[in-house]
């Protein structure tokens, strides 16, 4: 995604921000109005709450573990799925 110009921050509730940025990624600041997409790598429950808040410019939600398996939009953003059977 870098090589396109994306610009990529990481959020995990198992990981402090000083551990994401040792790893040479940037941690999520916060920032929802300039998220233009979200990818889920793991089933954490803390992203539900974080999902519930406006990300007026997110154009969609990959959901690569299912996890979102019952829902179709989360604030009128698609949820497109990795593995899960349909995409």
């Amino acid at each position: 995604l870098k090589n396109y110009g994306a610009k990529i921050e990481v959020f995990d509730p198992l990981f402090s921000d000083k551990e994401i940025e040792d790893l040479g990624l940037k941690s999520y600041s916060g920032k929802n109005a300039e998220v233009d997409g979200i990818i889920i790598h793991t089933n954490h429950m803390e992203f539900i709450s974080i999902l519930k808040t406006p990300f007026p410019n997110c154009k969609a939600i990959i959901d690569g573990r299912n996890f979102l398996k019952d829902i179709q939009e989360i604030n009128s953003i698609p949820i497109v799925r990795i593995g899960g059977g349909s995409i």
